[in-house]
């Protein structure tokens, strides 16, 4: 402090010396006797006064200063009247200074009145010091102004505007101060350490904090033994402060690596395992503690066991995190964050399912903490112990007390939100609500509060929908959405929520304009896809079946949808489609709807469906194995009332197996199933008839095949038409065969009935049933009775059927096959093939019947060439 008041004491050297000149000078002067007596004895005095203040001087200039003070203080208690005297007293006042005595030397300098050597600068300069250290900063700051700088050498012209800026600093003129330390760092000297430390203080208080932890840099890297690790504590402390971790590392690692013997070197481990632990590097926090722990003492381990603790429970390490924290509770009983630790302890306890030891470590921080916040956080852990444990009606009982304690209790607002939960869960609805009720009143009249206001808010629409109370669901949901500041995934909840009250309301549509806000706003939800299937039930219950469709597809596609209703999408899906006539698009849905909950997920009703669908448009024997898989289980059920299928769908999966059945190659079980269908009736006994005929014909029973297709004819006019077309067609085939048959063994009478019967029946078909929905079997059924005609050798009889196909359907595939018969009989047999050919090579191909007629006609002529 005292190092660069040399100028002076150098000045008083040179000048004590010729201080004792002029006194001997004077006393040869003499003249009188009397007059040379009072000047010996008045010279004498003076030299004795010089001799002691040069005495005194030459002690201080040595570093003598208990000495020098007190040989000063003998030269001014003597001497009390010597031209020195100011001088005497500047440098007592100097010495009572070095050795801490503020009052004395503030004494000491009130009564100079003009020293006769020292300068006033010298004189403000340590008056300037003297105020400081008495703490009178603005008194300081007066005298140092006063110093005249220009007369000054270099380093102690630094060493005064230091001491004027500390003066400004502690006087709180930090502009000042930082203009006084910013010259004194522009020059190089012992004042520059200093003067850089106490720069990055004043213009942290300025809040010029780049410019702060720039000066704190750079006085780090000056290595000053003292300095540098205080600014670069003073810098990391800064740096923390506004979150800027990556500094506080670096001037940090600054003190551990530089300054290991400093007394920030403890505080700098701890401050690097925050900014470590603050920026999630948790692994270098761990490694950092076990690198220095042993270098610290004790209340510092305690602090980096603490960290560390943090580090290891925050990387999801929690009973790494209990071994560092039981270390802090055994070594260190009562440290300031004990609370902390043993909150720590139980949470940790609690993540790895150890609620019996847990217990305890909450009881020992209820009994030295019972005041604290952590000692109520510990509670409500022991409530959520409670729950997982399943002891809900105990969890509630603690959750109680907690509220009982009132809203000043620091866990009173989580306690109700909590027990809230709990009897939701329980479904004690009005008893949730009026946790959640009490809950929004803690939060006051603005829910953005706390997001746990909203949260509390939506529940209570949510209970008080669950308790039956959709007018208030319903209210309370609208209220919220009035809140602009709501979360989205909030506010689709609560969009949802309204909608699902209006509903049960019975205002549907209201409900429906609040899905399809809700559908607009949120596109990929998580109330999507439920926003969806209900949009899609309420399009259904109106009528419109299409946009029902394609909402209720989406949600049954959604595979983050519930199952349940999920599946139940894809049902009403595929019942909309089939009423639609979209029957290949229904069975896409329920093969889809199958995958989702197996074959045994699926109704009987589905079952029949996709066994009907499979074989209609069965493209192989898999087919049919996949239709008996979907009917076995119904086969086995009882069709009567209550049953999962009504008495004629029952008979219809019977059909139906016959069916599949017969194209595995069953044909006598196929039979039976179908005798069993003609006997039942419910509707299908004219279909099962026709299919009995089909099946006696493939077993060669054709006599049995002619009789079932008779039968069904005789039904005409009471069964589908279609059925009869088909039974007329089909018996007429097996007539012709059976003509053959009679031919082959020489009963040409019985032949010729047949054919004649055959002949009748596809009359009656061409005649009967001209139509076009029926095409192509009249057309087919006039060509049968052509070609017989020719064979036959009744070519009239044959022109006159190939006239009526070209009368009757003229343009079409079937007028230009006659028309090549008509070439043929005039000869023309190449112009009839290029006919046929040109029939048989068409970009649309022919129904498989005529297709193999043209054929079959194609290659007799190519043989007859």
């Amino acid at each position: 402090m005292n190092e660069c008041r040399s100028w002076a004491i150098a000045l008083i050297a040179a000048l004590s010396a010729a201080a004792a000149a002029p006194a001997t000078a004077r006393a040869n002067e003499a003249d009188p006797a009397g007059a040379a007596d009072q000047q010996r004895r008045a010279t004498l005095v003076s030299e004795a006064a010089h001799e002691q203040f040069i005495f005194a001087h030459r002690l201080y200039l040595t570093g003598r200063h208990q000495h020098a003070a007190t040989a000063f203080d003998e030269y001014l208690e003597k001497y009390p009247g010597d031209e020195k005297r100011g001088d005497g007293l500047f440098f007592r006042a100097d010495l009572a200074l070095r050795q801490g005595d503020l009052d004395l030397a503030d004494q000491l300098l009130e009564q100079i009145e003009q020293p006769r050597f020292v300068k006033g600068d010298a004189l403000n300069i340590l008056r300037g010091q003297v105020h400081f250290e008495q703490g009178r900063h603005e008194q300081a700051i007066a005298a140092l102004q006063r110093v005249d700088l220009v007369e000054l050498g270099e380093q102690t012209v630094l060493w005064v505007r230091h001491l004027l800026g500390r003066a400004y600093a502690r006087s709180g003129n930090f502009p000042a101060a930082a203009a006084q330390f910013e010259r004194v760092v522009e020059q190089t000297g012992p004042h520059r350490a200093s003067a850089l430390y106490e720069l990055a203080q004043a213009r942290a208080e300025l809040d010029q904090i780049d410019a702060a932890l720039e000066a704190a840099q750079h006085c780090v890297e000056l290595r000053h033994a003292e300095l540098s690790p205080r600014a670069a504590a003073f810098a990391a402390d800064l740096a923390h402060g506004r979150g800027r971790y990556d500094q506080v590392l670096e001037f940090t690692r600054a003190i551990i690596e530089n300054h290991q013997g400093s007394a920030q070197f403890g505080r700098a481990v701890i401050d690097q395992m925050w900014a470590l632990h603050a920026t999630r590097r948790y692994e270098m926090v761990v490694q950092t503690a076990s690198q220095h722990y042993n270098q610290l003492e004790p209340a510092r381990r305690h602090s980096a066991d603490y960290i560390a603790a943090l580090s290891f429970y925050e990387s999801g390490e929690p009973g790494r995190a209990a071994q560092h924290l039981q270390r802090i509770r055994r070594q260190a009983p009562g440290w300031h964050r004990e609370a902390n630790v043993l909150y720590m302890l139980g949470l940790c306890l609690f993540e790895l399912g150890r609620y019996d030891e847990m217990e305890p470590v909450i009881a020992e921080l209820a009994a030295n903490h019972g005041e604290s916040e952590q000692a109520a956080r510990g509670m409500l852990l022991l409530a959520r112990g409670d729950i997982v444990r399943d002891r809900p009606e105990r969890a509630i009982g603690r959750l109680g007390e907690l509220i009982d304690d009132g809203p000043d209790n620091p866990v009173y607002a989580d306690a109700r939100l909590q027990r809230g939960h709990l009897r939701e869960r329980a479904g004690q609805w009005d008893e949730a609500a009026s946790d959640y009720e009490a809950y929004i009143r803690w939060a006051g009249d603005d829910l953005a509060r706390t997001p746990d206001a909203r949260l509390a808010t939506l529940r209570l629409a949510h209970v008080r929908f669950q308790a039956g109370r959709f007018e208030v669901a319903e209210r309370v949901a609208a209220m919220l959405l009035e809140d602009d500041g709501l979360e989205p995934d909030m506010r689709e909840h609560a969009m949802y929520q309204r909608s699902q009250a209006l509903i049960r309301l019975r205002q549907r549509q209201e409900a429906a304009a609040q899905l399809d806000e809700q559908l607009a706003a949120f596109r990929d939800g998580r109330f999507t896809a439920a926003a969806h299937y209900w949009r899609g039930v309420l399009s259904l219950a109106e009528g419109e079946a299409e946009p029902a469709i394609d909402h209720l597809l989406q949600a049954g596609h959604d595979e983050g949808f519930e199952r349940g209703l999920r599946s139940n999408a894809l049902r009403m899906a595929a019942e909309a489609q089939r009423r639609l006539g979209k029957l290949a698009e229904a069975r896409e849905v329920l093969e889809r709807l199958e995958q989702l909950v197996g074959t045994e997920g699926l109704s009987g009703v589905e079952r029949l469906w996709l066994a009907r669908v499979r074989i209609e448009q069965a493209a192989g024997k898999d087919d049919h194995r996949a239709a008996l898989d979907y009917l076995r289980p119904l086969l086995e059920r009882d069709a009567a009332p209550g049953s999962e299928l009504t008495a004629s769908q029952a008979v219809e999966a019977d059909l139906l197996a016959a069916l599949g059945r017969r194209e595995l190659g069953d044909l006598d079980e196929a039979a039976r199933g179908l005798n069993r269908v003609v006997t039942r009736g419910h509707g299908f006994a004219p279909r099962a008839r026709l299919e009995l005929a089909r099946t006696y014909a493939k077993q060669e029973r054709i006599d049995r095949a002619i009789e079932e297709y008779d039968m069904l004819l005789r039904a005409a006019g009471r069964v589908d038409e279609r059925l009869v077309v088909d039974g007329l067609f089909e018996a007429a085939e097996l007539l012709r065969r059976r003509a053959l048959e009679h031919q082959r063994q020489g009963r040409e009478s019985r032949a010729a009935e047949d054919h004649q019967a055959a002949d009748q029946r596809l009359l009656r078909l061409a005649l009967m049933y001209p139509h076009e929905r029926f095409t192509p079997m009249p057309q087919l059924a006039l060509i049968e009775l052509e070609r017989h005609a020719r064979s036959a050798g009744r070519d009239d009889d044959a022109r006159r059927y190939q006239q009526q196909l070209i009368d009757g359907y003229p343009d079409t595939i079937f007028a230009r096959y006659a028309e090549a018969m008509q070439e043929l009989d005039r000869g023309r047999r190449s112009v009839a093939l290029r006919r046929l050919e040109a029939l048989r090579d068409r970009e649309e191909r022919l129904e498989p019947r005529f297709e193999r007629i043209v054929q079959t006609m194609i290659e007799r002529l190519e043989r007859a060439s």
